[in-house]
Order: structure tokens, then sequence, then C-alpha cells
């Protein structure tokens, strides 16, 4: 867990770290909660097949912390 407070930044990043992770979905969820209402979360794996995985983590820290997911065609 991060040892920040909920909902206390307005964005994360986690750039090529999730393919280091045992379970990156959880890691998504962590970033999620620590980012405000409106706030970003940027994932980036850099390995083909990255964009329909980034979609997935997209999805799952938008159910998480009930963001809404950004597949880039607004």
């Amino acid at each position: 867990d991060l040892d920040l407070e909920s909902e206390s930044v307005d964005a994360a990043v986690m750039m090529l770290v999730l393919h280091h992770l045992p379970e990156p979905a959880a890691a998504i969820s962590e970033a999620a909660r620590i980012i405000r209402p409106g706030g970003v979360l940027l994932v980036g794996s850099g390995f083909a097949g990255a964009s329909s995985s980034a979609r997935s983590m997209r999805a799952i820290a938008a159910s998480a912390s009930d963001m809404p997911a950004n597949d880039g065609s607004a």
C-alpha cells in the first residue's frame, strides 16, 4: 500500500512497471485509490499489444475508483 491518503493526488504515473509486479491489477487499484475524483492515471507498458493491455488497466482503474475511463477517443 502507498503511504498516501485516499484521493490525495491529482495524478499518478506507472510507466514500464506492471510487468514486474506479481499483482498488476492491485497496483492499479492502489494508484486509483490515491487519485482525486477527476484525476488522471497514466499507465504505459511499451510492449507489443500494450494498447489492449492499457485499455484493460484503465477499465480496472475506472471501476476501482469510479473515474471515467479515457480510451483516447474523446
